[in-house]
């Protein structure tokens, strides 16, 4: 009898610590530190970015915005000439008229595993200047997808040219500096639903901020 109450007291006295000694829990700690960025990421990343919005409904009558940055070019040096690169067609004392190829990675691009991507193509005299002339533009979104919030997705894989598919095109707030590769500009531009994957009618806007280079012959 005496053991048996012996043990109800002890179960009592842990009862009472247990309910007695729990307190208010602590303030969270401060962040630990950003980690460093990976080997090479600074060479896939230094060419600079291009942005893209999308605007549109799915092809299951859904109204989508959707908008990315593109910012990884490939480091070989045959990849520049097509993913970078400026040069000369034509210059006088009026004008100098360039051809501009562009290509920005959603991810890291890898050969064993296909990344979405933009690709530019303009042809423009005088870049940023009063009389600046947009010749030709190609704009090129491959095997990106549209995810929406309810986890259904469409995939765009289209090409749109300024003089045919893409309605109301335009090339503004553009600026090169020769001295250091500097290329700057903002688009916009529409697509009829017969045009693009949405089957809708599509707007793409975005900006490049971006280094260009050239080739020595």
């Amino acid at each position: 009898m005496k053991l048996n109450i012996t043990f109800r007291l002890v179960i009592s006295i842990l009862t009472i610590c247990t309910i007695s000694c729990s307190g208010e829990d602590g303030t969270n700690g401060t962040n630990g530190l950003d980690g460093t960025n990976g080997e090479g990421f600074e060479e896939l990343t230094k060419f600079g970015y291009m942005t893209m919005v999308l605007e549109g409904t799915r092809p299951d009558n859904v109204a989508f915005k959707d908008s990315t940055l593109f910012k990884f070019t490939a480091s070989s040096g045959s990849a520049l000439s097509s993913q970078s690169r400026i040069f000369t067609i034509s210059q006088s004392e009026e004008f100098v008229q360039y051809v501009i190829s562009l290509k920005r990675y959603l991810t890291v691009p890898n050969n064993d595993m296909e990344s979405a991507f933009l690709n530019f193509n303009i042809i423009i005299t005088n870049p940023g200047e009063d009389n600046q002339v947009v010749n030709d533009a190609d704009f090129n979104i491959v095997d990106y997808a549209i995810i929406g919030e309810d986890k259904k997705f469409f995939v765009l894989s289209d090409s749109y040219d300024n003089n045919v598919q893409a309605i109301d095109f335009e090339l503004f707030d553009v600026n090169y500096t020769i001295d250091n590769g500097s290329f700057t500009f903002s688009y916009s531009f529409s697509v009829d639903a017969a045009d693009n994957d949405s089957g809708n009618l599509l707007k793409i806007s975005g900006l490049a901020n971006v280094v260009l280079v050239d080739s020595i012959d």
